[in-house]
């Protein structure tokens, strides 16, 4: 029989494919030392040291800098390992006397991140594995696959967006206040996810998927809407106007318009004064 499993580290982990429902792999995640971010579903999730998570066959995951950006994940020290069906029929065929046991791995489908009294023996035996000689690791691992037959001590992983929707709009409501205090000024994506109270890398992505586009394209639309009404209803020049609204040049701030509009800043206020004569 084939050895049948993976055993790797943190380089491994970044080269699994995000894509998982055509794979018919188990895959165990240990986070000996680091902190990061993970995908799971369309959902980003929390990476911290401890964690111990288990990914059964059809769950869609990604650890990859390649998914997530280079400044993600890139100080784990991390131990995997990787097992397919196959191999597990195979154990059933060579030892009937574990078929229950294997039946019992097979059953699970959901992603599960593990607690208690089994995350210290499964931790250990991970380490273990790491450490011992190739031809002591099979003992090592009938003696995880024991343990991941029992399902004591596991939590389910949700591949919903777990950002409670009250919590959501809450935050939602203080990034809109603090742009509009802020938008004039020097604004970054540091300073207000220190005001909502988040990671950078973890806000970074809930704000694209609250607001459906970057950090940088949403603070340029908010400055060029605050401008526009200053358009038609001062007439001061587009120098003051762009400095108010936050644009460090005239130059910039008619090239975003441009963007955003379609129109540049003299265009768009002659087109509104046109339209404002005309019903006078």
């Amino acid at each position: 029989m084939n050895a049948g499993y993976i055993l790797g580290d943190e380089k491994f982990l970044n080269e699994l494919s995000l894509n998982q429902r055509n794979n018919v792999f188990w895959t165990i995640v240990r986070v000996r030392r680091g902190a990061g971010m993970y995908l799971l579903g369309d959902s980003l999730k929390c990476l911290n040291e401890g964690d111990l998570m288990i990914f059964p066959p059809a769950v869609s995951f990604s650890f990859s800098p390649a998914d997530l950006g280079d400044e993600y994940n890139i100080n784990l020290d991390v131990v995997v390992l990787r097992f397919d069906t196959d191999w597990l029929k195979a154990v059933m065929s060579v030892f009937p006397v574990a078929s229950e046991m294997i039946l019992k791995i097979r059953e699970m489908r959901s992603p599960v991140t593990v607690t208690g009294p089994k995350w210290i023996r499964l931790s250990s035996l991970l380490d273990d594995l790491v450490d011992c000689r190739k031809n002591s690791q099979p003992l090592k691992i009938f003696s995880i696959l024991e343990l991941l037959s029992d399902r004591k001590d596991e939590s389910v992983i949700s591949d919903v967006n777990g950002t409670d929707p009250i919590m959501q709009e809450s935050r939602r409501e203080m990034i809109d206040r603090y742009l509009e205090c802020n938008f004039s000024g020097k604004v970054t994506l540091a300073q207000v996810s220190d005001y909502v109270g988040m990671s950078r890398v973890y806000f970074s992505m809930f704000f694209k998927s609250l607001y459906g586009e970057g950090f940088a394209d949403y603070l340029n639309r908010v400055r060029v809407e605050k401008s526009k009404q200053l358009l038609v209803a001062t007439s001061k020049s587009l120098p003051a106007i762009a400095s108010e609204c936050g644009f460090k040049t005239v130059q910039y701030y008619n090239r975003i318009f441009r963007k955003v509009t379609g129109a540049t800043p003299g265009t768009y206020r002659k087109e509104k004064s046109r339209l404002v004569h005309k019903d006078d």
